[in-house]
Formats: structure tokens, sequence, C-alpha cells
């Protein structure tokens, strides 16, 4: 009798072939979903805003009124010492004319927020205050 080759048994190892067609395609249909919705994550709105005539005729020269609290809370006005009762007049006397100025408020960090925040509510309501920063420096 002849044997016959059982066709279970391979005669040659074979080296299986992986295909990377369809991890390419997965690849690229990811990178298209994620194209099309990352533009929506962000909420964006398209708007005109109007310009105004009171931005193009600031002066340059002007410069911001310093408003100093050291660490013992005592109050500074440009260099100036003030008590707290006459502080808030000084400090509209700052103010000549129609001019809006800044006014910037220099806080030792011992001082608590909350004695701060009172000073800025009080500040940014006097008349020709046009906004009051906190500057902060590099070390």
């Amino acid at each position: 009798m002849k044997s016959k080759k059982n066709s279970c048994f391979r005669t040659r190892s074979q080296v299986p072939e992986i295909s990377l067609t369809p991890l390419i395609d997965t690849v690229l249909v990811l990178l298209i979903v994620f194209m099309m919705t990352a533009p929506a994550m962000y909420k964006t709105l398209n708007l005109e805003l109007p310009t105004s005539m009171s931005d193009d005729q600031k002066p340059d020269s002007v410069e911001p009124v310093t408003v100093s609290i050291d660490k013992n809370h005592k109050l500074y006005v440009n260099c100036h010492g003030v008590d707290k009762d006459g502080f808030l007049n000084y400090l509209e006397k700052q103010f000549t004319g129609n001019q809006k100025r800044a006014v910037l408020i220099e806080v030792d960090k011992s001082v608590p927020w909350g004695s701060v925040v009172g000073i800025i509510d009080d500040i940014k309501y006097l008349a020709g205050v046009e906004y009051v920063g906190l500057p902060t420096y590099d070390v």
C-alpha cells in the first residue's frame, strides 16, 4: 500500500503574515473622526465686535495710580501714606479732568485677601477709574 500524506501535517513550515491594511484603515477612520469632532468641542462664537472712539483716543502717557498695602495694613497712594478714612477722597483727587486711569494695587503677601477685596470694591466704583489691576512680579 502506498502511504498517503496526511493533509493535517505540513511539510514545510509557513510563516504567518500579518495584514496591515485593516489596521491602517482603522487608524485613518479614527483620525478623520477626531478631526471632525475636535472643532465641535470648543464653544466659539463668531462675533464681530463694535469699535469705540474712546479706544483710539487713549493717551499712552498717562501713568496708572498705584495703591500699595504693606504688611502692617497701611495704605499708600503713589508712595504717599494715607489713612483709611481719607483714602478714597485722596485717591479721587488723583483723577484730573475726564481722563480715565488705571489703578494698580500692590499688596504684601501677608495681607488677608478679604481686606484686599474690600478695597478693590471701593476703588472700582470711583469716578475716573477705568480698571483695577493686581500686578505680579517675576522673581
